[in-house]
């Protein structure tokens, strides 16, 4: 522990203590059955942003990301962690963190962000920056030259194939 600062020890002792104290104080103004039904419910509703904050084709971003550290705040037992989540669940919240976090991610990359071969001005940021960007078609080195075996279901077995798998079903 010689490494760990006071600042990081601290509140990782007094966080499990102080959701300790919320549950008692939930559980006599609420009694025992509502407390863990809002638990229940917090779990439930926690899944279901993770499931759903990093959507099926759509890319990722900071606010989905955010979206989904406030659905495993919400799975995690606890008042205190479920009011993080519920402020972290706030548009205004969500876009102030991730401009911060972009703000960080861009002074540590000089402020300079570039996408090799995007069209120009790609998410909000120009091209170029660095001696092998480019504007236009991407560079012949990223060609990828291959060949392909087209393989159909009613063709015969390849040399050292196994004319059935056992994935097949019996005919």
């Amino acid at each position: 522990m010689k490494g760990l600062s006071l600042r990081v020890l601290l509140p990782l002792l007094l966080w499990p203590l102080a959701e300790i104290a919320l549950f008692v104080m939930a559980g006599d103004l609420l009694g025992f059955w509502l407390t863990l039904l809002w638990l229940a419910v917090a779990m439930v509703i926690g899944g279901t942003l993770i499931r759903t904050s990093a959507g099926y084709g759509r890319p990722a971003d900071a606010e989905s990301a955010l979206r989904a550290v406030a659905g495993v705040l919400l799975i995690l037992p606890g008042f205190l962690s479920d009011f993080f989540a519920l402020i972290l669940l706030l548009p205004p919240v969500r876009r102030l963190i991730s401009g911060a976090i972009l703000k960080r991610i861009l002074a540590g990359q000089g402020g300079v962000f570039t996408f090799r071969g995007a069209p120009q001005g790609f998410g909000g940021f120009a091209q170029g920056g660095h001696p092998g960007a480019q504007r236009g078609p991407h560079p012949a080195d990223d060609i990828i030259d291959a060949e392909a075996t087209e393989i159909r279901p009613d063709a015969p077995p390849l040399p050292g194939q196994s004319p059935r798998s056992g994935w097949h079903q019996a005919d």
